[in-house]
């Protein structure tokens, strides 16, 4: 009976497992896969310029430091720490007490000497009146002429005392020499200034218009040089004029522009540069001497040509290249020659037509050879914009440019 049950148990097995393995002999169906969606654009063509960047520093228009010229107690600070001050405006005062007893004792030496020269003349009067036929009197004459000659020359001295006196009067009050930023005063009320010379009290900066100081390599002078003479021109024969574009620290913000307005007479054999100079406006005062500054210079006459985003080129061992899709919406590389960038756009000098379609979004889902579906959309207003790139010309700010 037990060999019986076990039997009847093992077929059951094998008959519920029949159908499983009669199953095991039929293809699985195909798993058809869908083409990778990427976004494609035909590249912009547009009017460029190529630009030359070099790396630099602000610079104040002008520098001041403001000191004191005589010695006495300083009496009062008239501005505020890191101000803006206007020229003219008065900034320190030094007690005036001994410079106007000074003042005051050199009128009444003059008006001593004018009471001298009087009596002098009126002496003189009378011995040349007396002196006809007089030998004696002719020689009192003499005199008489000497001592209002002496006379006079007081007059003189005691005005040149008066005068020096008014000055140093005048220099106990300290005005802004130029309009600009002052630092913070350097001495504090109730010190003793001008005892060691000539007190550095405050440092003025004006900084409207602002300079950039700028190396500029060997090459590129000779390059830009070339131009000069191909149009006629003589390489210092005129004022320089080219316009520039500056951003500030590490950002590709070229927001502010500007001129050149001057380009140093020699190269430096250190470095092999020539020190060149931009000048730019500065009214809302966003430019601080001293800034980190990257400009940008036109290179060469504005062309034609064709740019794609530059998210849209890739790089293999080297070679830059990018992704178009053909007729067939497959993918095919395109070794590229790129150029200068132009805001968030590259120049494609060679490999690439105006009329190809170009990968634009999705680049790293796909491959060559690969079928896509491709889904058509023009480039951004974001990504065609080259105003960061410096772009269009430069204004001038109103400045006496030197060559």
């Amino acid at each position: 009976m037990i060999l019986r049950l076990l039997f009847t148990i093992g077929a059951l097995v094998v008959a519920s497992l029949l159908p499983l393995l009669a199953g095991c002999d039929k293809p699985a169906a195909a798993v058809a896969v869908q083409p990778t969606a990427v976004t494609v654009s035909h590249p912009m063509q547009q009017q460029v310029g190529d630009f030359a960047e070099f790396t630099g520093n602000t610079a104040p228009l002008a520098s001041v430091d403001v000191r004191a010229r005589v010695k006495g107690f300083l009496k009062k600070v008239n501005f505020a720490d890191g101000a803006n001050v206007k020229e003219g405006d008065v900034l320190f005062e030094i007690e005036p007490d001994v410079f106007q007893a000074e003042v005051n004792s050199a009128k009444a030496k003059q008006q001593a000497a004018d009471s001298q020269l009087e009596k002098s003349e009126a002496d003189l009067k009378i011995k040349q009146e007396m002196a006809a036929g007089n030998a004696a009197i002719k020689l009192d004459v003499i005199q008489a002429q000497a001592n209002m000659d002496i006379a006079k020359a007081n007059i003189e001295l005691c005005k040149a005392q008066l005068a020096q006196a008014t000055i140093d009067l005048g220099y106990t009050t300290i005005r802004a020499p130029i309009s600009g930023r002052i630092d913070r005063s350097r001495i504090d009320v109730g010190n003793l200034v001008g005892s060691d010379g000539n007190t550095l009290l405050a440092t003025i900066v004006q900084s409207d218009p602002i300079y950039v100081y700028f190396d500029v390599d060997e090459a590129a002078v000779q390059r830009f040089q070339k131009r000069m003479i191909e149009k006629g021109i003589t390489p210092g024969s005129q004022k320089a004029s080219l316009p520039l574009v500056m951003a500030l620290g590490a950002t590709g913000d070229f927001a502010y522009k500007g001129n050149i307005d001057f380009v140093d007479n020699k190269v430096d054999p250190q470095t092999g540069t020539v020190k060149v100079r931009g000048v730019l406006e500065n009214k809302t005062g966003a430019i601080t001497p001293g800034f980190f500054a990257r400009v940008k210079v036109p290179d060469g006459e504005p062309y034609d040509a064709v740019l794609v985003p530059e998210r849209a080129i890739g790089v293999d061992q080297g070679q830059k290249y990018v992704l178009a899709v053909n007729d067939k919406n497959v993918v095919e590389m395109r070794p590229i020659e790129a150029g200068s960038q132009q805001g968030r756009m590259r120049v494609v000098k060679k490999g690439l037509g105006p009329d190809e379609w170009v990968i634009t979004e999705g680049i790293l889902r796909t491959r060559p050879g690969a079928t896509v579906a491709p889904q058509q959309k023009p480039i951004s207003a974001v990504e065609t914009s080259v105003s960061s790139s410096g772009a269009g010309p430069a204004t001038a700010p109103s400045t006496q440019p030197q060559s």
